[in-house]
Order: structure tokens, then C-alpha cells, then sequence
């Protein structure tokens, strides 16, 4: 087998190399206010659960903690987030700061719009085919 048939047989390269495609056409929507598509996600996700504590965002994240949180930290150091601990307890909570929550909102129609872009280029019923089959992946038990 050649390198290049075991790269065009690979599932994992070629979600890696789909994922990567997708997230630059997110990041530049986002771009004009500073976002990525990984901080809007975290804001979203946070804005949803506040008090959210770190395990249950990674796993809904589907990171590990050490990455998930090199991702919270400019979102805190912007003043989009905050955390607290409770006395007594060891892990942290999450929720978005009045900046955070008008930021997230200034993404959204950023967002719709590569929502819109990826539908045009794709068709909105293969996005939703992908969409619902990569989250599918995400509960498959691999052993």
C-alpha cells in the first residue's frame, strides 16, 4: 500500500482534514470580533449551563481537561467568563460575565452566517447528515 492510498483510506485523517476545513470557514466569520469557532463554542456552551464545572464541559466538549482549559483562559482573561469554587470544593464552575454574554451575542449572526455558507456550499441536508453523524461518533464505544 502507497502512502497516498493509506492517507485516502484513512477515516481519521479524513474527519481530521473536514474538521480542520470547516473551522476556517467558521473562524473567518468570527474573525471580525476577535473569535474563534472553539471560544464561541465554549461561550454557547457555558451560557447554556452556567456553573458548568470543567469535567462536564469536556466531556460535551469532547477534550481533555489540560486542552479545555488552555482554551478557558483567554476567554477569562478577556472578562467573558468567570470561575468560582465553592468553599469546600475543589472543582472549579464556569459562567459568563455580562461582557461575555454580549460578546456571545454579537457572534451569532456571525455564526448563522457560516451555519448559511457551509448549507449553500454543501446542501443543507448533507450538513445535517454530517452534523448527525459526527455526533453519533461521539457516543460510539471503541474497543
Amino acid at each position: 500500500m502507497s502512502i497516498s492510498e493509506g492517507s485516502h483510506s484513512c477515516h481519521c485523517l479524513a474527519l481530521r482534514r473536514g474538521s480542520r476545513h470547516v473551522t476556517r470557514l467558521y473562524d473567518a466569520h468570527l474573525a471580525p470580533i476577535g473569535l474563534s469557532i472553539s471560544q464561541y463554542s465554549l461561550l454557547s456552551i457555558v451560557n447554556r449551563r452556567p456553573g458548568i464545572r470543567i469535567s462536564e464541559l469536556s466531556g460535551i466538549m469532547v477534550m481533555e481537561r489540560t486542552t479545555l482549559l488552555r482554551g478557558l483562559k483567554p476567554l477569562l482573561s478577556a472578562g467573558w467568563m468567570a470561575s468560582t469554587r465553592a468553599k469546600g470544593e475543589q472543582a472549579y464552575s464556569y459562567a459568563l460575565t455580562d461582557e461575555g454574554r454580549r460578546m456571545r451575542e454579537r457572534a451569532v449572526p456571525l455564526w448563522k452566517a457560516a451555519q448559511a455558507a457551509l448549507e449553500r456550499s454543501f446542501a443543507p441536508e448533507r450538513a445535517a447528515d454530517l452534523r448527525r453523524e459526527a455526533l453519533a461518533l461521539t457516543t460510539v464505544e471503541f474497543g
